[in-house]
């Protein structure tokens, strides 16, 4: 990390291109924290910058310090570009970047004011490192990424903790289901089916945040994977897998409609039975008096049930037996004819 001189003999012109220099990276997609206060102001004034450069970056009787965070990323924001605009910004001298923040949040900053000069450098040098963060900040603003090859390498990076994060878990959770009864994987097993699966050449590997990646042909990547190491057509496996998983939905819906349908037939059942047998009329009594009414009463609708319940099978055999004689009768009749 750059040490910041703590004094700057500058020249008038040197500060006047100290000042283009800050108001330009100012102008870009900055977030300022004033220290003094906590307060994120959204723009400086000329005389705030001005006080800052010529403290170089210390506060002053009238102005606190100001951090001008350049990028910055997180678990819950921001994007892949953005983690690799940091780790890229942060190999500019007179670029800070703070790791392992809340959230996993990174970021690449610089303090207001600060001129970029070790030890003996001059002031110009300092001047030059600040026009290479501002040219640094007009790239990543033209094109959204300051250096292909680091994004590159921490995708590789992000690729390879997936594993260990979650991908891992996937794999053998999508294996599991659909092995042979009592089959485990070892370790070997488990070290192999890791390696096959990251030799996959189709595989495509996107970051869906800022800090995890999400393999799209992942399925194919799998198969591969349970190919080499494990000789099974994973496929068609799965597609057995999936049909014996329809079936059994499809019994579970199928029982629970039938469930359903003989809860609505018995209200409907006991709702007409109540309207043919109704509750006796209980008196306002109280006490042991109204316990007795109400065990006389629901005793009268329990012998009421049971009648109607004889009732209607009598009723129901009757007409069995009935349509049964008619049958034999006309069987007989029948006979009779052809004899």
């Amino acid at each position: 990390m750059i040490t910041m001189s703590s004094t700057i003999a500058y020249t008038p012109e040197q500060r006047a291109r100290a000042f283009e220099l800050w108001e330009r990276i100012l102008t870009h997609r900055v977030f300022l924290r004033e220290e003094r206060y906590g307060s994120a102001p959204t723009s400086l004034a000329a005389k705030h910058v001005a006080a800052l450069i010529d403290s170089d970056g210390a506060a002053t009787d009238e102005f606190g310090p100001v951090t001008v965070t350049l990028v910055s990323y997180s678990d819950y924001g921001g994007s892949d570009l953005d983690a690799a605009n940091v780790r890229a910004l942060g190999e500019l001298p007179g670029v800070s970047v703070t790791a392992g923040g809340a959230h996993g949040e990174d970021a690449a900053w610089l303090q207001l004011g600060e001129l970029p000069v070790l030890g003996a450098q001059t002031v110009d040098d300092g001047l030059d490192r600040l026009q290479a963060i501002v040219d640094a900040l007009g790239r990543i603003a033209e094109n959204g990424l300051l250096d292909d090859e680091v994004h590159t390498a921490y995708i590789d990076e992000l690729t390879d903790q997936a594993w260990e994060a979650w991908l891992g878990w996937d794999v053998i959770s999508d294996l599991e289901p659909v092995a042979p009864e009592g089959f485990a994987l070892s370790e070997t097993e488990r070290c192999q089916i890791r390696a096959a699966y990251y030799a996959f050449d189709g595989n495509e590997w996107v970051a869906e945040t800022a800090t995890s990646v999400t393999n799209y042909r992942h399925d194919h990547a799998l198969a591969h994977a349970a190919s080499t190491v494990l000789g099974w057509d994973y496929p068609s496996m799965k597609a057995s897998h999936d049909a014996e998983q329809e079936r059994a939905a499809a019994q579970r819906t199928a029982t629970e409609h039938r469930w359903q349908w003989e809860h609505e037939t018995f209200r409907a059942v006991w709702a007409a039975f109540l309207a043919a047998y109704p509750v006796p009329a209980l008196s306002n009594a109280t006490g042991p008096t109204r316990d007795y009414q109400h065990r006389t009463a629901f005793g009268q609708l329990h012998r009421a049930a049971l009648t109607a319940t004889v009732a209607n099978l009598l009723t129901v055999v009757q007409a069995d037996a009935e349509q049964a004689a008619y049958r034999d009768r006309d069987r007989r009749t029948a006979g009779q004819g052809r004899s």
